[in-house]
């Protein structure tokens, strides 16, 4: 059992959740190797990699800073059990946050200052500006929609960084994959909605409701699909174009389960696309998934992962 208990620190970052910022990040990678004319398959960069540590560094603090600060409202949505539950303890996780900072900058640091500066914004948005106070973003209706959209900005910013320096170019390539994220993240709100009330937290869900918060995520998926289709990008546009049935279902639905079901597949879709150019990212998405449905079910007896809309 000491050995789960030592888990459990790891857990605790939600690693699971690392993946939809590395296939942002490994896109943004792709999107500038294309751009200097060329976009192989099979193959990697040293800066890629470290910048994926450090990424995971970088989101890892952050999802401890939010389980901290939203410890009331998880014991009420029953979900991130880990601080609100007693599974961890409050200090160690604080300090754990701290290391994470640290060798999340050192590494940036290593691979070059511009990726150091991308990585101090990253972290002050994450850590700092969305959960604690004043400013507290999380719980605020369009301070959470403008985060949560920078964070899938930063992920960008990471792979692209790593190979190009054109700023300009870089805010026109990523803008489909800024809708598409954003599209799921207004989807995210929805499974959390009651107990978000009962906590007074104010998100699209909660303020403007089920259906206006479907619409808005749809519209958002449109705009991703047109602008990937306008640039030809057929890593966003594919994914994108795979994804709106689950969309014109949720529509159709209205209801939790096809909202989540939309988010998972639309992730999925998406990390696979980008599987096609590095192979062993699909390689360590089999292994994270198999790793942590083991760690779940023989820890607390849960089957998570899953593909059902729960």
């Amino acid at each position: 059992m000491r050995f789960f208990n030592l888990l459990d620190y790891f857990f605790v970052l939600r690693p699971i959740l690392f993946f939809p910022g590395w296939t942002t990040t490994l896109a943004g990678f792709l999107a500038a190797r294309n751009t200097q004319g060329h976009l192989g398959f099979f193959e990697a960069n040293p800066s890629l990699i470290l910048v994926c540590i450090s990424s995971a560094m970088v989101m890892g603090a952050g999802f401890i800073v939010n389980q901290i600060k939203d410890k009331e409202t998880d014991r009420v949505n029953q979900k991130l059990f880990f601080l609100s539950e007693g599974v961890t303890h409050q200090k160690t996780m604080i300090i754990e946050t701290w290391i994470l900072i640290v060798l999340s900058l050192a590494i940036a640091a290593f691979i070059s200052w511009p990726m150091l500066f991308i990585h101090i914004l990253a972290l002050f948005l994450i850590t700092v500006a969305y959960n604690l106070k004043p400013f507290s973003l999380k719980d605020r209706t369009f301070g959470s929609f403008i985060a949560n959209s920078l964070m899938g900005i930063f992920a960008f910013a990471f792979g692209w960084f790593a190979l190009d320096s054109s700023f300009l170019l870089f805010i026109e390539r990523s803008l489909p994959y800024l809708f598409f994220n954003t599209a799921l993240y207004f989807l995210t709100t929805i499974p959390d909605a009651e107990g978000d009330k009962l906590t007074q937290k104010k998100t699209i869900c909660v303020v403007y409701g089920i259906h206006t918060t479907i619409y808005w995520a749809l519209g958002f998926e449109l705009i991703s699909i047109t602008l990937a289709g306008i640039a030809m990008d057929w890593l966003i546009l594919i994914p994108s174009l795979m994804t709106l049935p689950f969309y014109v279902r949720l529509i159709v639905l209205k209801n939790v389960s096809a909202s989540i079901l939309t988010i998972k597949f639309g992730l999925l879709f998406f990390s696979l696309m980008v599987g096609i150019f590095f192979p062993w990212y699909i390689v360590l998405i089999i292994l994270f998934f198999i790793l942590t449905r083991f760690y779940y079910r023989r820890r607390f007896n849960i089957i998570y992962p899953n593909f059902r809309g729960e």
